[in-house]
C-alpha cells in the first residue's frame, strides 16, 4: 500500500479529488440531483448549496435530507431550515428531535431557536427537563428556550441552574440575562458560589447585565476568587455597575 509521507501533497490530492467531484455540479437543478448522490458528502453539501442559493426550497427535498442515512447530512438539512425558516413548517424541525444521533437532536434543538414566536416551548421543555437526555441536546434546547422572548419559561430556567450538570447551569445563568425583573438576581447572586467556576463566570456576567440592582456586595467577595476566569468576569460586573446610569 502507497502512503504519502508529505501531508502537503495529500491535501493537494484531496482538493484535487473533491474538484473533479464537484466540477459538474452548478445551479440549483444540479444541486436538487446531487442529492442522490452515492456519496454522503456530495449529499450534505448540495442540501447546504439549497438552502444558500434557493428562495424557497423544495419540501419533499429538505425532508429526502432530513431522512438520509447519513447524519451529517441530516445536520447539514437543519442548517437549511435555518435559513429557510419563514418558508418550512417548523414541525420539519421538531420531529428532529427524536432522531437516533445526539448530534442532530442537539442540533434541532438550536436550529428551532430561528422561528421566533413558533418555538415548541413545551416540546423544548420536556427535552430540558428530561435528565436521561444528552447534555448536549440539553442545553441547545435551554438555549432556544432563553431568546425566545416573552415565551421563556422563567421557572425551567431557574431549575436548570441547579441542575446536577454544571453545563446546564452555565446555560442557565447566561440564559437568565433576558430577564428583564429583577426577582432572578439572588438566584444569580447564589450561583456566584457554585462549585463549577464556569457557572460562577456566567452567573458574574449575567449580573452585570443588571446594573446597580445588583448589590455590590455581591459581586465585590468574589474579586478574590481563586480561578481567573471568574475574577475577569466579576471585574466586568463590577465596571458595567459603574457604567449603568440607573435608568434600567
Amino acid at each position: 500500500m502507497f502512503i504519502i509521507q508529505d501531508k502537503t501533497e495529500w491535501l493537494k490530492r484531496v482538493r484535487e479529488e473533491w474538484t473533479m467531484k464537484l466540477s459538474d455540479i452548478r445551479g440549483v437543478a444540479s444541486w436538487q440531483k446531487a442529492l442522490g448522490h452515492t456519496d454522503w458528502r456530495i449529499r450534505a453539501m448540495a442540501i447546504r448549496s439549497l438552502g444558500i442559493h434557493s428562495s424557497k426550497i423544495s419540501l419533499p427535498l429538505l425532508v429526502k435530507a432530513l431522512t438520509d442515512k447519513h447524519a451529517v447530512v441530516r445536520m447539514a438539512a437543519l442548517d437549511t431550515c435555518t435559513l429557510q425558516c419563514q418558508h418550512i413548517p417548523v414541525l420539519l424541525v421538531e420531529v428532529a428531535l427524536t432522531d437516533l444521533e445526539v448530534g442532530v437532536r442537539a442540533k434541532a434543538a438550536w436550529a428551532l431557536s430561528y422561528f421566533a414566536e413558533c418555538v415548541p416551548v413545551d416540546r423544548l421543555t420536556q427535552v430540558v427537563e428530561d435528565g436521561t437526555e444528552d447534555i448536549a441536546v440539553r442545553v441547545s434546547a435551554l438555549y432556544t428556550l432563553a431568546i425566545a422572548g416573552p415565551w421563556m419559561p422563567l421557572g425551567v430556567v431557574l431549575v436548570a441552574l441547579e441542575d446536577e450538570c454544571y453545563q446546564l447551569r452555565e446555560m442557565a445563568a447566561l440564559s437568565l440575562r433576558h430577564c428583564a425583573g429583577c426577582a432572578v438576581i439572588p438566584p444569580l447572586s447564589q450561583a456566584l458560589h457554585d462549585a463549577e467556576p464556569r457557572v460562577r463566570a456566567a452567573a458574574a456576567l449575567t449580573l452585570g447585565c443588571f446594573g446597580k440592582r445588583v448589590p455590590e456586595t455581591a459581586l465585590q467577595a468574589m474579586l478574590t476568587d481563586k480561578v481567573a476566569v471568574v475574577r475577569e468576569a466579576v471585574a466586568w460586573a463590577l465596571e458595567a455597575r459603574c457604567r449603568d446610569n440607573g435608568t434600567g
